[in-house]
């Protein structure tokens, strides 16, 4: 089974369910395909880091998951499943992730399935103590906001903020965290999936915590910009692992 994944990386992190998906149901393994999906109406749906870049340090860990076969930029091979075509799904902003793609590539009347569809097997203790936060600066932090931020610090003896230290100074309790930040995404994997908790606005690192299911608190985007949190809300029912932040 051949199946073709496109960028942004949070996209192509959340449409690995797709092939897990399959797998799961079938006990057929994929062939994935990468490529970038170019401007639409959604914007830039390209890698952010390049194509050939992205997939060199996808490589490693979707050759992990055992539900797939190989993995390869796209050259026209023939395919079998497209899941680009999420972006013109029914479904979209009236569904989660894991209903839309359930939904769009297998049928309403298929049930989707709960928890992690990535693994990473790199051997990292959990951190038992310590909160992890990803925000990347798409939106302001008004006051109900920074107290949600702080709050969730308050539960924690240790907290990192992953990123760069351009936006680590820019964070607004950076003087409550350190700062590390991972220099590949099998780095970024790493960290994720050996922390306590999670704390993240919906992005890349976000789909990273929702694929590897581990406790986590989402920032979601506020409505009056943004129609996509409805994405997220869903989750709820399909892991008992996340929790959100609503923006006023």
């Amino acid at each position: 089974m051949n199946i073709l994944i496109g960028g942004k990386l949070g996209d192509f992190i959340h449409c690995m369910y797709v092939p897990f998906y399959l797998y799961k149901t079938t006990g057929i393994a994929s062939n994935i395909y990468m490529c970038n999906c170019g401007i639409n109406y959604f914007g830039n749906a390209n890698f952010e880091f390049g194509l050939e870049n992205t997939y060199k340090e996808l490589y490693p860990i979707v050759m992990q998951q055992e539900y797939v076969k190989s993995f390869g930029l796209w050259n026209d091979e023939k395919i079998d499943i497209n899941t680009i075509k999420f972006r013109d799904s029914e479904f979209l902003y009236k569904a989660c992730w894991t209903e839309i793609l359930t939904n769009t590539f297998f049928g309403v009347n298929q049930k989707p399935l709960h928890g992690a569809w990535m693994r990473y097997d790199k051997n990292i203790p959990k951190d038992n103590d310590t909160l992890l936060i990803s925000r990347k600066l798409k939106n302001s932090m008004p006051q109900m906001i920074l107290d949600e931020y702080l709050k969730q610090i308050s539960k924690y003896k240790k907290v990192i903020y992953l990123g760069s230290p351009q936006n680590y100074q820019e964070f607004a309790f950076k003087d409550l965290c350190a700062n590390e930040f991972p220099q590949t995404l099998s780095d970024w994997f790493a960290k994720i999936n050996s922390a306590k908790a999670f704390l993240a606005n919906q992005s890349g690192p976000a789909a990273i915590a929702c694929a590897l299911n581990v406790p986590r608190v989402i920032e979601l985007l506020p409505k009056s910009t943004h129609l996509d949190d409805i994405h997220y809300i869903g989750e709820a029912q399909y892991s008992d692992k996340i929790s959100f932040i609503y923006p006023q």
